[in-house]
């Protein structure tokens, strides 16, 4: 799967080139992610049709959601030339993206300097309890807090030690738990696969009202290629499930968002 970048303040998009990479310990699955053109996927269809053995795996999304494209993975197999397939598709190869991404995800830091709210703009404060914003009359206390601009944005920015950061809603709440004593540092989770036949595999599980930044989110979608699991339980919100995560990598993860990885 390829990832969006949308930047609605200046109005624009973009996607990262078309890589092809292998998924760790997947018996030599090999995925294609990035932009899809319609060129690239015409060419996906032609080498389907020869030697190469192409898997498209649907992604099934709810109904209030954008529709996801199918993942497509190439079978690894003995005397496959990856350098050649790349180049006939017109992607870069990349061994194992996933673990190589897992060595160099920073840990989370509030952003830079932010000017202060303006007086009268309506304040949202996080509340660590509850996982939820709520409105507030002044920035009375540190805090992470969610501000609404005249043009109607709502930017996120942490006070602490007397100055303004900007911040991300994702990155500032994992930035707040680790901050406020208050804070639990167990939001991210890791279980072995139960067969025990790969070892050191297993499934990355975040809640709902913590979710993981983008760029953790995307390096937990590409050791699978699939799209994250969505489990709703009734009366305590819910969890979001990557699968085929290896330990090391739920644990820099865990690490970058300064959570204790919590294994189960």
């Amino acid at each position: 799967m390829g990832f969006l970048e949308v930047d609605w303040a200046e109005g624009r998009w973009c996607a990262v080139p078309p890589i092809m990479t292998r998924l760790p310990k997947a018996d030599g699955l090999l995925l294609l992610t990035g932009s899809r053109t319609a060129a690239l996927s015409d060419k996906v269809s032609e080498v389907a049709q020869s030697d190469v053995e192409l898997i498209e795996v649907p992604n099934h999304t709810s109904t209030r959601d954008i529709p996801c494209p199918d993942t497509f993975l190439i079978c690894d197999e003995r005397g496959l030339d990856r350098g050649d397939l790349a180049k006939h598709l017109g992607v870069t190869y990349v061994p194992c993206l996933a673990t190589q991404l897992a060595g160099r995800v920073a840990p989370i830091e509030p952003g830079p300097e932010a000017a202060p709210p303006a007086r009268g703009m309506p304040l949202e404060r996080f509340e660590i309890s509850s996982k939820t914003f709520a409105g507030v009359d002044k920035a009375a206390s540190e805090g992470l807090y969610r501000l609404e601009r005249a043009d109607h944005k709502r930017p996120y920015q942490i006070f602490r030690g007397g100055n303004w950061y900007q911040t991300s809603y994702e990155e500032g709440i994992f930035l707040e738990l680790a901050h406020d004593p208050a804070g639990e540092k167990d939001h991210v989770r890791w279980k072995p696969e139960d067969d025990g036949q790969r070892d050191d595999m297993g499934q990355l599980i975040v809640d709902w009202g913590t979710p993981l930044p983008p760029a953790q989110g995307r390096l937990a979608t590409l050791c699978s290629g699939l799209t994250p699991i969505f489990a709703e339980v009734t009366g305590a919100g819910g969890f979001t499930k990557y699968d085929n995560v290896p330990y090391s990598v739920a644990t820099a993860i865990a690490r970058s968002v300064r959570q204790s990885l919590k294994v189960f």
